[in-house]
């Protein structure tokens, strides 16, 4: 059940941050392991709209997507801002957490309408 692995996973990472989601992932996606060639995160700050954007790209040689992988970096990341930023401001919002591109892996190449 997906609601049950996400409510599972949400209460693991808020009781002990620590355990930083993969070890629980991996244990329901059957333990893969990949080996990532680059990960790279970047940040786009637009000062006058008072907003940042991140991205994050994960590579592998492997016969496997990465999106899971980038997305919990790029959503790792906006959470740091979140952190850093919420002495100043405190009604900073995290929002639009997608994938917007993706090739190889069982499912196919994705690319974000």
């Amino acid at each position: 059940n997906l609601l049950w692995a996400g409510i599972l996973i949400g209460l693991v990472v808020a009781i002990k941050p620590n355990f930083v989601i993969w070890p629980l992932f991996l244990l329901l996606a059957g333990q893969r392991k990949i080996a990532l060639t680059s990960v790279e995160v970047a940040i786009e700050v637009d000062v006058e709209a008072g907003a940042a954007e991140v991205r994050a790209t994960a590579r592998t040689a492997d016969r496997t997507g990465v999106e899971m992988e980038a997305m919990v970096a790029a959503s790792v990341a906006a959470l740091t801002l979140y952190d850093l930023c919420k002495a100043v401001q405190r009604d900073v919002t995290i929002t639009d957490v997608r994938l917007l591109r993706k090739s190889g892996g069982r499912s196919g190449d994705y690319r974000a309408p």
